[in-house]
């Protein structure tokens, strides 16, 4: 039996929960395919923007009329396409997840809706997951963040997307309505989301769909905040993965892109001067933190208003002057909302406001100023220029509003530099692959994604340096080239490819730290080294490895666990299932190594490579270590090791402190 699925756009119907089929089952399997039309039907004309509320797009009553793609211009693709490819040479994050992982398609089968503003950096992304093997249909979150051009482009490529700039409330409903089924019949069954658009819209509108989604990721801090109240609620179905707090985001694109990204839209909204000026930063959290950098490296007074008391005493201890909304509201001449929480400003301050204040905001959505108010009391709405108006007021002053109160850097500019985007949307591109790899393994709730330490290829004028990255510890992938910057972090190892291989793979689970080592840190209760240090079983074995040599390579076969313990200068390779990599030491370093892993060492320099083992349970001998195939293909005999029985926990406590003597002395 064909079930017809009706087309919702309005806000009511958001709210209440159709009667829609009752179970995946219910949904046709069988579809006719579509091919995409240049018809009118499929482009909003270049008067559009002027005539928008006057009128309406053409809805699709049922799946068979489904549009492949809705846009402005399909004629703007071959600009777009030229944006495009620009991002692409700025993005070595998202465009080295598309090379490793393109061929191996690990997303075939997703059927990801996506709901981000449409840029240059949001479609290197699409194609790369589409790349991956994901099926793909996208909406904008934003009405004035669209790129027209870039969305032409996207269409022109075979991606459906429904998203124009300009679009109202109505139609932006419409446009992720569009998105939630797929041209065979079968709904979503993944979510990338901003502001919690379209996961909002699943949770209200197609609960009965929750059940058949792996999973959503999500891309800022008003969205987080929107889904941790839902799942405080209990109203949250799906598991998230919370992309926004991933550290390479949040510190990065949160901070130095919005700081770029907020002067590049007040600039060409205004074209005012910032030197000189009072600027009023609501929040001071990563976003707030970049843009009072940008605007003091412009010559702007910044001020801060911030409730949080940590953040108030960073801002105080980077110079800036804390004070409250009351007193800002009388001196700013720039105010920029940067918390993604809502009325920030509201009457009263507004009314205070000096004439031709500009009111900006770059969180999340249209909540932090009072725009309901602005249009409600303002005596006369001066519209200048495509999202750029003047509110004159009653007190005969008058402010200066872009983009309606929404995201600036997005909707008055291009958003954040490609650069620094490529960080954000890397870790969107490794959260689906966490989420659908891992199917059933994520619980409802709100995850972030693992740390892994990863060496970065592509430097800032200057050697690369490790960077620390969110990435699913069981992925296969390492070599992933965010970037680079010219601060040392002075890591006390590298992980490079191996010369064998010419592949790089994500660190299997173990542990390499400095030395010396407290117990504490690196032996919890349970574990087998603290029974080791409890106990009187287990042994330790030593050997020094003179300059210019290379030891044979030899994998451990019965031993549960090995803690090697290195000092002196030299490299040290690993590999395990099939997955390998080299460890550069060039200070005190001790590594776990788990039971089956194949492993070699050499010197590098002037230095010996001094290396103690120590095992639980006892070394078996030499019959312990098997011979194999290693990378730097040496004939030595053997590891040279003295097997000796710890018998009590006093010889081995005496065997460190030795081992530790020798290394500082």
């Amino acid at each position: 039996m064909n079930s017809k699925r009706k087309v919702s756009v309005s806000f009511e119907c958001i709210q209440e929960q159709e009667r829609l089929e009752t179970s995946l089952e219910a949904v046709p399997k069988q579809k006719k395919r579509f091919h995409r039309s240049s018809s009118k039907q499929n482009h909003v004309s270049k008067g559009h923007a002027q005539k928008q509320h006057q009128e309406k797009i053409p809805f699709c009553d049922d799946m068979t009329d489904k549009l492949t793609y809705k846009i402005t211009d399909i004629n703007l693709a071959e600009s777009g396409r030229k944006l495009i490819s620009m991002a692409e040479a700025e993005m070595p994050g998202v465009m080295q997840l598309k090379k490793i992982h393109g061929p191996k398609k690990p997303l075939k089968g997703v059927r990801l809706a996506g709901c981000l503003h449409v840029t240059a950096q949001t479609a290197v992304m699409i194609e790369a997951l589409r790349e991956m093997g994901a099926q793909i249909q996208w909406s904008c979150c934003n009405p004035l963040s669209t790129q027209d051009n870039i969305a032409a482009a996207l269409a022109k490529a075979g991606i459906s997307i429904y998203a124009w700039q300009g679009e109202t409330d109505e139609e932006k409903l419409w446009c992720i309505d569009q998105t939630i089924y797929f041209p065979d019949g079968q709904p979503l069954n993944a979510i990338l989301d901003d502001g919690c658009n379209l996961t909002r819209i699943v949770h209200e509108k197609y609960p009965h769909l929750t059940s058949g989604i792996h999973g959503s990721s999500e891309e800022t801090t008003a969205g987080i905040t929107k889904l941790r109240k839902l799942l405080k609620d209990k109203r949250l179905k799906i598991p998230i993965i919370n992309v926004n707090d991933s550290v390479t985001k949040s510190k990065f694109d949160n901070n130095y892109g919005c700081g770029e990204g907020v002067i590049d839209g007040i600039k060409r909204a205004t074209d005012v001067m910032i030197g000189g000026k009072n600027v009023v930063i609501i929040g001071y959290g990563n976003v707030g933190k970049g843009c009072a950098k940008a605007f003091s490296g412009f010559g702007a007074r910044v001020v801060i208003i911030e409730v949080d008391p940590i953040c108030a005493l960073q801002a105080t201890m980077d110079g800036h002057q804390v004070i409250t909304m009351v007193e800002a509201c009388k001196i700013g001449q720039i105010y920029v909302t940067a918390t993604g929480s809502t009325n920030l400003i509201r009457e009263e301050h507004m009314m205070e406001m000096c004439d031709m204040a500009i009111l900006c905001n770059i969180g999340s959505g249209q909540t932090e100023i009072d725009i309901a108010w602005l249009k409600a009391n303002a005596v006369k709405i001066e519209n200048i220029k495509p999202q750029l108006d003047i509110y004159h007021l009653s007190n005969g002053r008058a402010l200066i509003v872009p983009a309606d109160g929404r995201v600036i850097n997005l909707s008055c500019a291009h958003g954040n530099p490609s650069f620094v985007m490529s960080n954000s949307l890397s870790n969107q591109i490794l959260a689906h692959i966490e989420l659908f790899t891992k199917k059933g393994q994520y619980p409802v709730g709100i995850h972030t994604l693992p740390k892994i330490l990863l060496t970065v290829h592509r430097p800032l004028g200057s050697s690369a340096t490790n960077f620390t990255t969110e990435i699913p510890p069981s992925s296969t992938t390492i070599e992933v080239s965010f970037s680079s910057f010219t601060t040392d972090l002075s890591s006390p190892f590298t992980i490079t490819t191996s010369a064998s291989s010419n592949q790089s793979y994500a660190i299997p689970l173990f542990q390499t730290k400095r030395l010396p080592i407290n117990p504490d840190i690196v032996a919890p209760d349970g574990s087998l080294v603290r029974n080791l240090l409890s106990t009187n079983g287990g042994s330790m074995a030593q050997f020094d490895l003179p300059p210019g040599m290379i030891s044979n390579a030899v994998e451990h076969r019965n031993v549960y666990e090995i803690w090697y313990f290195l000092s002196g200068q030299g490299e040290f390779w690993r590999k395990q299932n099939d997955k390998e990599e080299v460890v550069n030491v060039d200070s005190n370093v001790c590594i776990t190594i788990p039971v089956g892993t194949q492993f070699q060492f050499r010197t590098i320099g002037q230095k010996t490579l001094v290396a103690v083992a120590i095992t639980m349970p006892p070394w078996p001998g030499n019959d312990e270590a098997m011979p194999r195939q290693g990378i730097w293909n040496a004939s030595l005999t053997g590891v040279g090791n003295s097997s000796t029985m710890l018998f009590d926990f006093n010889y081995l406590f005496m065997s460190i402190i030795i081992f530790f003597t020798v290394i500082i002395f």
